[in-house]
């Protein structure tokens, strides 16, 4: 299909792997990432993961859910004293990326002593029995030291993110097309109206996006109600444009 993305398959260990790659060839500060920029290029190679139907094609997703709810975080007003959501992803990279590079160290040494001859191991009968004496604090204080030096480099665990993924990733295009398609048929709607017969939260996250976008291009108005609720109303002299837009975006 003419103007298609095509481009050859790299194989990744894992999505941090892919996402330090797409930092590296687009030359991005690892602590000021484009979330917006960097999901789009991110999502190219998810899509052609799972129309190869890769096993390893459900991590990629997680990782998606979670540059979504960053990207939906950095586009609402920040309060004040407010961490910047992109923090853990962050820390994750950096740390990920040491280890890679050490990793890379080790393989360049592990051919080293290729060359090199020892004499053969003497046997040694081993002791079974310590006698060493110590204090039952010291045990306790090993185990403290360890757990600190350690607490740090452990990754999240699968429960941070499980409320953000789910089977299917609902793109916020499709939900622009969804809020443009109620406007046009009525000229307004109530803000609540959107979530009815939401899915999944993957669809609430994506309808949510995709009002924020629609009002950030003056494509619709928002106003508050007399009862706390939103109102919504297309923007007069846009509503064609945008409703067809949508469906050749479909």
């Amino acid at each position: 299909m003419e103007g298609q993305i095509s481009f050859k398959l790299e194989v990744f260990e894992g999505p941090l792997d892919l996402l330090l790659h797409l930092i590296e060839k687009n030359k991005i500060d690892i602590c000021d990432i484009p979330i917006a920029e960097l999901l789009e290029q991110y999502m190219e190679y998810v899509e052609e993961y799972k129309r190869q139907d890769l096993d390893s094609v459900s991590d990629f997703i997680h990782m998606a859910s979670t540059l979504l709810y960053i990207k939906s975080r950095m586009l609402l007003p920040k309060q004040e004293d407010e961490e910047d959501p992109r923090g853990p992803l962050v820390d994750m990279l950096a740390e990920y990326q040491r280890y890679k590079a050490a990793a890379a160290d080790l393989s360049r040494f592990s051919g080293a002593g290729e060359n090199l001859y020892v004499r053969a191991q003497e046997e040694v009968e081993p002791d079974p029995i310590y006698k060493g004496r110590h204090d039952p604090s010291e045990l306790q204080e090993a185990y403290e030291s360890l757990y600190r030096r350690i607490r740090g480099k452990l990754p999240p665990p699968v429960e941070t993110f499980r409320a953000y993924v789910s089977t299917k990733v609902v793109s916020v295009g499709s939900r622009i097309t969804f809020v443009l398609r109620q406007l046009v048929r009525s000229g307004q709607t109530l803000f609540s109206t959107l979530f009815v017969g939401a899915r999944s939260r993957s669809d609430i996250v994506a309808t949510f996006l995709a009002v924020l976008e629609l009002s950030k291009v003056n494509r619709i108005r928002l106003d508050e109600t007399g009862d706390k609720e939103l109102k919504i109303t297309l923007v007069p002299g846009r509503h064609r444009d945008s409703a067809s837009a949508g469906t050749e975006g479909e």
